[in-house]
């Protein structure tokens, strides 16, 4: 396997939909399962395909997410989103736009608009919770 800069270099560079894909699933293996006490009927985000948990929470600051699905290839989208988020400020989350993750990798214009509605549910729960925390 290759490793996670490798994949999100090849990720942003192809166009090719095929080694996006192939991509997208290795950084989907790279996402931890949630603990089975955080996927409650609360956690779970409506709008998407396969079960998506989403739990959040603040410790000095600190932005704690716990967010996986079923489906690896969402997680590998998931992995791109916490790789962002991880060691921003609260602050700086609630005023990110977190699509354009999505955007530097071209994947708007790739994934069907099944995927990218779910992805969108996806992205609006996160900055959802952000201003409830």
């Amino acid at each position: 396997m290759q490793s996670k800069n490798e994949l999100l270099i090849l990720l942003k560079e192809n166009h090719s939909w095929e080694k996006k894909y192939k991509s997208l699933l290795q950084l989907g293996k790279l996402v931890k399962s949630i603990p089975l006490e955080k996927k409650i009927d609360k956690n779970l985000i409506s709008g998407c395909e396969n079960d998506v948990w989403l739990n959040i929470t603040i410790d000095n600051e600190q932005v704690n997410i716990d967010l996986y699905s079923e489906s690896r290839l969402i997680n590998g989208i998931i992995y791109l989103l916490l790789d962002f988020i991880q060691n921003q400020s609260l602050d700086i989350l609630r005023k990110s736009d977190l699509s354009n993750i999505l955007k530097a990798y071209n994947l708007p214009n790739t994934l069907s608009a099944t995927k990218m509605s779910g992805i969108d549910s996806i992205i609006k729960s996160i900055e959802q919770k952000l201003i409830e925390v």
